[in-house]
């Protein structure tokens, strides 16, 4: 658990959740957004958080690794959340719900 002393691991941390949240937009923008907006959010965000993994296994051994893979996927989760109610409000404003 060292790796959570280190500043850098809160670095990645928030990287991950900023390239989340890119690739999500492209994801739930769809319908919304042109789809080249759209694949180049989703391919920007989901390379950057191959980089991003990859350096933090390199930088932070496994342990840190591993925290950034699980730290990923609650990102994902709260990022899909959000982008689903964002996705559904501009849906119904363009509706005129």
């Amino acid at each position: 658990m060292d790796f959570l002393s280190s500043g850098l691991f809160w670095i990645f941390f928030a990287l991950t959740g900023i390239f989340v949240f890119i690739y999500e937009f492209g994801y739930s923008g769809r319908g919304i957004l042109a789809a080249p907006l759209c694949q180049l959010s989703m391919t920007i965000g989901g390379l950057a958080l191959v980089i991003v993994t990859v350096l933090s296994f390199i930088f932070m051994w496994w342990q840190g690794g591993v925290a950034i893979l699980i730290s990923g996927f609650i990102w994902v989760i709260i990022a899909f959340i959000v982008g689903n109610i964002i996705r559904n409000l501009v849906m119904r404003r363009l509706r005129g719900d």
